[in-house]
């Protein structure tokens, strides 16, 4: 379930039994999924439902375990189907793999049908739980294989019959951004199950391990063996935050440039205004990247701010500098956040 920035309520599930909603009658089918919209006076708005394909009802294919909403109130959905399952006007195509695999769709805020994703190549993985910051989707669940994603590969480490935790991670367009397994070690039944991002990108997850889990340089200890919760953090650009020495989540690399840019805010605390400079080496600034100013629910409360000088640093750096009115704007702490081709870079600004 998840509630959008308008209160309408959103609900996904499979039909286990006979449920009557709004007037509509859904049979028990474990293998169909539906979701279904409400108003925030609980007046049914629309449904849409994934019909399994004729002769595959033995196998139980399709499995909702999780949703979410983005900044713009599209909803995502993600579970567990096969080969051939039909969701929306797109079909599960061919991937090596007949027993299932995950899969993500994304609905408009309407309820029409947007895209399916799915592995290129899969064997035995899952998603439990989705999550979304302003402009990421990421599903997190268990690996009992490997999982190939264009050019990207992703293994379980552990002997066959075991299961690791892992996620992937799209834009709101669908395309693929990154992938990580997080190693168990002697662990029967590792998997993720829940996520969430905070308003400036970091992502944490957690779930459960059995013995050993490999997090970054981190190997966590199950007591006396036996199973046992985690929770980890990521930052925004998904490597280990430079500011803290004991911060050892590193799971890629930074993006071109990324470590190379620097982003002031001055003053801060601030009133009225604030001056945001961009130091970076010329090259990257280039585009003339804009600005957006987040608060702490992901709403954008200034956007497309554009810059209003660059000025020469020196040893081939520019410094592009933004003004920003913050007039109408409630005290509170904010994310000040630049986006560019290849990068992203973000600062906290305390209003009062």
């Amino acid at each position: 379930m998840a509630v959008d920035s308008k209160g309408n309520i959103v609900i996904g599930f499979n039909i286990e039994d006979t449920v009557e909603i709004g007037g509509l009658i859904f049979y028990p089918d474990p293998s169909m999924i539906s979701v279904v919209k409400f108003n925030p006076q609980g007046l049914l708005l629309w449904h849409f439902d994934v019909q399994p394909q004729p002769g595959t009802m033995i196998h139980r294919p399709n499995k909702l375990n999780g949703l979410t909403i983005d900044a713009n109130d599209d909803i995502y959905f993600g579970g567990y189907t096969i080969e051939g399952e039909v969701f929306g006007n797109d079909t599960v195509g061919e991937t090596t793999n007949e027993t299932g695999f995950e899969y993500l769709v994304k609905l408009t805020s309407s309820g029409d049908f947007d895209w399916l994703r799915y592995p290129d190549r899969v064997a035995a993985n899952v998603f439990l739980n989705l999550g979304s910051s302003d402009s990421l989707i990421t599903g997190i669940g268990y690996i009992g294989g490997f999982s190939e994603y264009g050019n990207t590969r992703i293994e379980q480490k552990q002997n066959a019959g075991f299961q690791d935790p892992y996620y992937v991670t799209y834009n709101t367009n669908g395309i693929f951004k990154d992938a990580q397994v997080l190693y168990g070690l002697q662990g029967d039944r590792d998997a993720g199950m829940v996520l969430s991002y905070d308003a400036i990108g970091n992502l944490y997850i957690g779930g459960a391990f059995n013995n050993k889990l490999l997090l970054g340089k981190d190997t966590l200890r199950s007591e006396g063996g036996l199973s046992d919760v985690f929770i980890a953090k990521y930052g925004s650009c998904r490597c280990p935050d430079t500011s803290n020495p004991d911060d050892t989540t590193g799971v890629r690399a930074l993006h071109p440039g990324e470590a190379n840019i620097e982003l002031r805010i001055a003053p801060n605390p601030a009133r009225t205004s604030v001056t945001v400079t961009l130091l970076a080496p010329r090259h990257l600034l280039s585009n003339l990247p804009a600005l957006a100013l987040i608060d702490i629910n992901g709403r954008r409360v200034r956007d497309n701010i554009n810059p209003s000088m660059m000025l020469d640093a020196g040893h081939g750096k520019a410094a592009l500098a933004y003004r920003v009115d913050l007039s109408g704007i409630e005290s509170g702490v904010y994310v000040v956040r630049a986006v560019a081709n290849q990068w992203k870079v973000s600062g906290k600004l305390i209003l009062k």
